[in-house]
């Protein structure tokens, strides 16, 4: 009967540590699956930090580009009305010549 009682005891006992135990791990499990998801939310607002510099640079080249862009039209423009005047001034120089002409052989 005492090895009886003695071996329930040690039952006890172990079932007692096995108890603490699994507590103690499914305390530390827990407690790394809560470091594993601060992780993972860190890592996401580092990738949408990421992201949103990333969007930001694209749009400053984009608007870079559109001020480029809109040079090169105003200066294509200014080189066309150039252009236009010059061949006006042409058109009447030729004029004046032949007028010129026409009064030099009237004369």
């Amino acid at each position: 009967k005492q090895w009886y009682q003695r071996r329930v005891a040690i039952t006890a006992g172990e079932k007692k540590k096995k108890e603490e135990l699994e507590g103690e791990m499914r305390a530390a499990r827990i407690k790394l699956m809560d470091e594993m998801m601060k992780a993972l939310e860190e890592q996401e607002e580092m990738l949408r930090k990421t992201e949103m510099m990333r969007r930001e640079e694209e749009w400053r080249k984009n608007d870079e580009l559109f001020k480029l862009q809109e040079l090169r039209k105003q200066e294509e423009q200014r080189r066309a009305d150039e252009h236009r005047k010059l061949e006006e001034l042409a058109k009447q120089k030729r004029k004046k010549y032949r007028l010129r002409l026409c009064v030099d052989t009237t004369a």
